[in-house]
């Protein structure tokens, strides 16, 4: 009995689009008439798998480093040297990448946490005289200055009663009740540590065994699409890996840098909340295009 392969590959297709069209369509439904129970089940299933996501990106973000730890050994070792330890070569470089990965963090967070809640604590306790300040100044303006007008300070006046109840009663206490709220999050901490850990023993086995990994990927996409299809997903995801790993190092460098100098500068120049603007100002650049603009315009505020 003679098996006609490309037949039953042809009929696999067309049942693969079936089953995605059909659910597809459950997913839309759920969607329009049950998008709250869609979205805690989102939830739950993301909370789920949080290692395994965890381990994904500290995977991707680890990886260049330890090809660069790769390209450095092999050129010190000999061909036959070179391919008979190469699995305990991969497995050392990946360990010693995260491992500096790790360290990275570890001094970012003891160096620059500190600062940055006391920064936040001092802007929030700060709040109320800012608001005075701000409203002596346009009285000023009201009384004897170019804004000078009875009903305009009139109305000024009421405005200003309004937003400093709204500070006094209600902005202040929700800020302190947050910044207390994560400062005394002990449980999501922990939990938080535990997702990252098994996330990061995880990437050893993604970036150890990457070559197996893509292998896989590749099954299931040429036994899911035609081999021309097939192509040109691989070679689309491939350019996609490449060009976006080599904007995030980029960008990542470009925004620590960034930062940095904005430290040194605000610091030379004493200026306030010195650590809480430059970490504003180096992970807003992060975004692209409007990134800058989103972090000076808080930190102009703050400065004022």
């Amino acid at each position: 009995m003679k098996f006609d392969f490309d037949e039953d590959k042809k009929i696999n297709h067309i049942g693969f689009v079936a089953f995605l069209v059909v659910a597809a369509g459950l997913f839309l439904y759920y969607l329009l008439f049950h998008g709250s129970t869609l979205v805690k089940g989102f939830k739950t299933f993301t909370s789920v798998l949080a290692p395994v996501i965890y381990g994904l990106g500290i995977a991707f973000l680890i990886n260049p480093i330890t090809t660069f730890l790769e390209n450095r050994v092999y050129v010190l070792m000999k061909e036959s040297t070179r391919q008979k330890h190469k699995r305990l070569i991969r497995w050392i470089c990946t360990i010693v990448a995260l491992l500096f990965f790790l360290a990275v963090i570890i001094a970012v967070i003891w160096l620059i946490l500190p600062e940055l809640v006391r920064s936040v604590t001092n802007l929030i306790a700060n709040i109320p005289s800012y608001v005075e300040h701000i409203s002596m100044l346009i009285d000023e303006q009201l009384t004897t200055g170019f804004l000078a007008d009875s009903e305009l300070a009139d109305q000024f006046d009421q405005y200003y009663a309004k937003a400093q109840q709204y500070v006094t009663n209600n902005l202040v206490p929700q800020l302190q009740s947050m910044l207390l709220n994560i400062t005394s999050g002990v449980f999501d901490v922990i939990n938080f540590m535990k997702n990252f850990f098994v996330g990061s023993l995880i990437s050893l086995y993604v970036v150890a065994d990457k070559e197996g990994f893509i292998a896989k990927a590749k099954m299931v996409i040429y036994a899911l699409l035609p081999v021309k299809y097939g192509n040109m997903v691989v070679k689309s995801m491939r350019f996609t890996g490449q060009t976006f790993i080599g904007f995030l190092s980029g960008k990542i460098l470009d925004s620590a840098i960034i930062g940095v100098i904005c430290y040194v500068v605000c610091y030379m120049l004493n200026m306030p909340y010195t650590i809480l603007v430059s970490v504003i100002i180096g992970v807003t650049n992060i975004i692209p295009f409007f990134g800058p603009f989103l972090g000076a315009i808080p930190c102009l505020f703050l400065i004022l």
